[in-house]
């Protein structure tokens, strides 16, 4: 996406009635059902944590689930009216001891006066986020978990043979999909990759969102690319040690090889 492009501003948009409403908006949303329980899975499978950052908390959606982890949690948001909401939702859940919720911007996190954690946590954040920015997002991330990050990410660009190869296969093995729709998911995968090799020469044959489809992440937001997204990581000492992906009916009937949310696990590399 063009950087030109008119975005939602994170610092004005997320107020007043956006705020209020972004939870019940979403909650029937097939992204936010799969990223909900993906990341529990990922959590009650994991090791102990102790200390999470969770930036951007939002309305504090995930507080359900750290509230089984008994972790100390800071949830960082830009926006003073997300954070009034999920401050509502911390004492609703009676864990008002075990979250403490800060307003600030993430490059402006001080991990000195704020502190590490165990694990960092990112959800629907760098889709907001100009490429220009991305590195600096990934440093600051970096210096504040001590272990972990787990990260979130709409329609991130892989064109690496092995995701092609496995997502094909993913495809192909799909009961539920007829022939047709597994030759066309085919199609719209190799399209989209030729697409991409032509416009890295300078000519472009994408016209952005695929047909048929009804996401307004192509249109509003940024995708990145996840090689230099796991590069930025490994100049910090990070390594991706697991991918989650949304691989749906929904996926392989209107979508493409970019899957539009994928959920990395990086772990820091010890020396």
């Amino acid at each position: 996406m063009n950087e030109k492009q008119v975005i939602p501003d994170i610092n004005t948009f997320y107020v007043d009635d956006v705020a209020k409403s972004y939870e019940s908006n979403r909650v029937n949303d097939r992204f936010w059902k799969w990223e909900h329980e993906t990341l529990s899975k990922i959590l009650q499978d994991g090791k102990k944590i102790n200390t999470i950052v969770d930036c951007p908390v939002g309305t504090g959606r995930f507080f359900s689930i750290y509230k089984t982890l008994n972790a100390k949690i800071t949830g960082v948001d830009i926006s003073p009216d997300m954070l009034k909401e999920s401050k509502n939702k911390m004492e609703l859940l009676g864990i008002s001891d075990q979250v403490k919720l800060l307003s600030s911007d993430l490059l402006d996190y001080k991990k000195e006066e704020y502190g590490e954690a165990d694990l960092f946590i990112s959800f629907r954040l760098f889709h907001l986020i100009t490429p220009t920015k991305i590195e600096a997002m990934v440093n600051k991330i970096a210096s504040v978990s001590k272990d972990f990050v787990i990260l979130q990410i709409f329609n991130a660009k892989d064109f690496s043979i092995p995701n092609f190869v496995d997502k094909l296969k993913s495809g192909l093995n799909k009961d539920d999909l007829d022939f047709l729709l597994k030759l066309k998911y085919v199609y719209r995968s190799i399209r989209t990759i030729f697409s991409f090799l032509l416009k890295r020469t300078g000519i472009s044959i994408s016209k952005g969102t695929p047909k048929n489809s009804s996401n307004y992440f192509f249109d509003i937001t940024f995708s990145h690319n996840l090689t230099e997204i796991k590069k930025f990581f490994l100049n910090n000492g990070f390594e991706m040690i697991d991918k989650f992906d949304l691989l749906d009916s929904e996926h392989f009937k209107t979508e493409a090889i970019s899957t539009y949310t994928s959920i990395l696990i990086l772990k820091k590399i010890k020396k």
